[in-house]
């Protein structure tokens, strides 16, 4: 089977059900060789389900049938094989002998002599006749048939005895054929390959090779007594030793082609294909026009990976049979291979052209047709050969495989669980079958799976599968014991090393993490996701200078990667250059510019520089891009605000909430821009949609807090900033907003110490100056409250009144 890659699963296109039926057929013969008839029986039946019009199955089930003595069976499949092969004169022969056992001799003859006809050449087919019509009386007229069968082959024993009969029943004793010499009488060479040769047809291997190797001492350089002892030890099971009489049947004539076909079938039988692929070479050597030489010279090469080499020894067999449907299918798998895909689509039109019933050609036609993304119509290709054979495994597996790449989980969990059902040792259609319910979410049901693809044997990948979806699950601590274990089978498997450092990660052990990215650099040094992982665990950590470093090594590999550019833009944000990340996200853009995310950082960028139209141009190619990017619209309404477009930046942030109605975010903006515009009841009902999406976000509350504050609902307002100031001790506006309350309440002293403590937070900000400047005068302490607002003043000219 020739392998391929697909939805990030090794898999193979069968090497056509045809070929699986020859197979079949070749270790069916070999066990009738070796008298094993139960188990060559067995085999046959597999080729015929394989392929019910298999001509060469249904005559070997023949033979194996004549064997047992079950002769109307051996007809009846003696019978299919002539149908199906017109021209098969073993066939033919075949059921002479089974209608003569049973009785029916008229018929019987009729057959031998059709045999005669279709091979006239054969003193084999003239003996039959003879036999045939000596015993049915008609002495003459065996003899006629038994002279030629004599002429074809002199020295055969079995004529001579024949014609001998037929004379005598005659009266013509005085024309018998003397007794033979003795050296013939007593086992000549001829007499011991004749003698052989019948053994063998009746499966007594250990007679039969008696007899070749008494035949081998009387002649040594006889090719036919060392080709017949081969033919012997394989009945026996001997195959070194009927190797090594094979090659010295060749050695002595390099024409016989009979040795090749024998030795080739021994070396297919082993799955030695390259051996098998010099036998047939070897045979097309000797005989140029032999298509079964040609077709089997095909199939070792695309065995051997050896694809362009496969396509040229189809096209040869094509060259000979333009109408053949194995080689058609044959080209078309070394097409797949070669990744000439329309080709092979063509190739394996032709098969179905040729044999429209044909299983491999749909089902392999389906695979180039995925290969293309023409994903209908394979799936229709699947489809036509799962109705033709609704059993085929590898249809099945392509079929479900296919549908789970197209993102069809659901429909692809039947095809993958009828394949898994019908070939339960093999691991791949149960590890397929749990991606795809992992894919739906049905993590119990995945985790079965994949351990059940784990006992059959599908080992580091489905612990992986194992891994990801305990992750899912939320369960790390078991996924990271699944991923050890796959590291433990394929410790030189990078990606399971960055598996291991993203769980760890979330765990927060951010040294092993780090390790376990060693690990995997140290393997794929040249992998940039790699080193963007461990910048992201050093950013995690603080280490911004390392990331960066890490970044910049990334980006040395993979120079054209967006991505990348974007990491290291964030990685400078988190420094606080502005200007250095600005200008890694116009690199991402120039790489990218169909990235909605590149677009979006930059606007960041921009408006954290306070380029408000830069930022809002680049929001809005991000939002076209892709409409449903919560953060552009959250973005651009806050840098519209920023240009003082005030109702631009509410339908942005009211077009983000409808995306994402939990969004604290968009809430929290907009609460602050109807602030601005003096709206706070809009603003109140904002900031409690912030709290009720995000009730820890210390903002949401000090912005809650500012609009009761405007509503004059300043008890409500301490409470408000209470909760922020919980949240976040350190928030100064907050400190700020609680002392304004506190003013507003009349509890001035208390004011004065909450502006105190706000001060101190932030000796650059006006504000609480200004409201100790508020404090102080309630509390008429005047100089003070003077020196208040010269320090508020002298931070912020801008600053006149007091603050709220």
């Amino acid at each position: 089977m020739a392998p391929l890659q697909h939805g990030g699963v090794l898999i193979a296109v069968d090497a056509t059900r045809k070929g699986r039926a020859e197979a079949c057929v070749r270790e069916g013969e070999l066990l009738r060789m070796q008298g094993r008839h139960a188990e060559a029986r067995a085999r046959l039946e597999a080729a015929i389900d394989l392929d019910p019009e298999s001509a060469g199955a249904r005559a070997g089930m023949g033979r194996v049938l004549e064997a047992l003595g079950q002769h109307d069976e051996a007809l009846a499949e003696f019978g299919a094989a002539a149908r199906l092969r017109p021209t098969d004169a073993d066939a033919r022969a075949g059921m002479g002998r089974a209608l003569w056992l049973l009785g029916r001799r008229i018929e019987a003859l009729g057959e031998f002599r059709v045999a005669v006809s279709l091979r006239p050449d054969d003193a084999v087919a003239h003996r039959d006749v003879g036999r045939a019509l000596h015993g049915l009386g008609r002495h003459a007229e065996a003899l006629e048939a038994l002279d030629r069968a004599a002429r074809l082959e002199p020295r055969s024993p079995e004529v001579r005895d024949l014609r001998n009969s037929a004379l005598r029943a005659m009266g013509r004793h005085a024309e018998m054929a003397p007794e033979p010499p003795a050296w013939l009488a007593h086992g000549g060479c001829g007499a011991q390959v004749a003698r052989g040769n019948s053994m063998l047809v009746l499966g007594r291997h250990a007679k039969a090779l008696e007899a070749f190797e008494h035949a081998v001492s009387l002649d040594p350089g006889s090719a036919e007594a060392s080709l017949g002892r081969g033919m012997a030890l394989v009945g026996l099971g001997r195959h070194d030793e009927a190797m090594g009489s094979l090659d010295r049947a060749l050695s002595l004539d390099p024409g016989l082609s009979t040795a090749n076909e024998i030795k080739a079938r021994i070396l297919a039988s082993r799955a030695s294909h390259g051996e098998a692929l010099e036998s047939f070479r070897r045979e097309t050597r000797i005989d140029p026009n032999n298509l079964t030489a040609r077709l089997g010279a095909a199939e070792s090469l695309l065995r051997l990976g050896r694809h362009a080499e496969a396509l040229d020894a189809a096209d040869g067999a094509l060259g000979l049979d333009s109408g053949s449907a194995l080689a058609h299918e044959f080209r078309g798998q070394a097409l797949v291979e070669i990744g000439r895909h329309e080709d092979a689509v063509a190739a394996f039109d032709r098969a179905i052209e040729a044999d429209p019933r044909s299983v491999a050609a749909h089902n392999n036609r389906g695979v180039a047709l995925a290969r293309l993304g023409r994903h209908g119509e394979a799936i229709g290709s699947y489809g036509r050969c799962l109705e033709i054979a609704p059993g085929e495994v590898q249809c099945h597996f392509n079929m479900g495989s296919l549908l789970l790449a197209m993102g069809r989980p659901g429909d692809a969990l039947g095809p993958l669980g009828r394949a898994a059902e019908l070939d339960q040792g093999n691991a791949t259609p149960h590890h397929e079958r749990a991606v795809a319910l992992l894919a739906l979410e049905r993590h119990g049901e995945a985790l079965a799976a994949f351990e059940r693809a784990i006992g059959i044997g599908h080992k580091a990948i489905s612990h992986v599968g194992m891994a990801n979806t305990l992750y899912e699950m939320g369960r790390r601590a078991e996924a990271l014991e699944a991923l050890g274990r796959a590291a433990g089978l394929e410790p030189q498997e990078a990606r399971v090393h960055v598996g291991m450092a993203r769980v760890l990660q979330e765990m927060g052990r951010h040294a092993e993490a780090l390790e376990a990215l060693g690990r995997a650099a140290g393997l794929e040094p040249q992998e940039a996701r790699v080193h963007v992982g461990m910048a992201r665990v050093l950013q995690e950590m603080g280490r911004h200078a390392e990331a960066l470093e890490a970044l910049g090594r990334a980006a040395g590999l993979a120079p054209k990667e967006a991505n990348t550019h974007i990491e290291i833009g964030l990685a400078l944000r988190e420094m606080d250059r502005l200007g250095e990340a600005r200008g890694s996200f116009e690199r991402a853009v120039e790489l990218e510019p169909q990235s909605a995310h590149a677009h979006l950082f930059l606007g960041q960028a921009l408006g954290a520089m306070g380029e408000a139209r830069g930022a809002i141009a680049e929001f809005g190619r991000a939002i076209d891009l892709d409409p449903s990017l919560h953060s552009a619209l959250v973005g651009r309404g806050q840098a519209l605000h920023m240009s003082g477009d005030s109702a631009g930046a509410l339908d942005a942030l009211e077009r983000a909430s409808l995306l994402d109605r939990d969004s604290c975010e968009a809430h929290l903006c907009r609460g602050t821009i109807l602030l601005g515009m003096g709206r706070p009841g809009e603003a109140l009902e904002a900031a409690d949609q912030a709290i009720r999406a995000s009730p820890d976000e210390a903002a949401c509350h000090k912005v809650r807090a500012v609009a009761l504050a405007r509503l004059g609902r300043h008890a409500e307002a301490l409470d408000a900033c209470d909760r922020a100031l919980g949240l976040d001790p350190g928030n100064m506006g907050a400190r700020v907003v609680r002392g304004n309350a506190l003013c507003a309440l009349g509890r001035h002293a208390d004011a004065l110490a909450e502006f105190d403590r706000a001060a101190a937070l932030d000796r650059r900000e006006a504000l609480p100056h200004l409201g100790r400047f508020n404090a102080l005068r309630a509390l008429g302490r005047e100089a003070e409250a003077s020196e208040a607002h010269k320090m508020a003043a002298s931070l912020d000219g801008r600053v006149r009144a007091c603050p709220e």
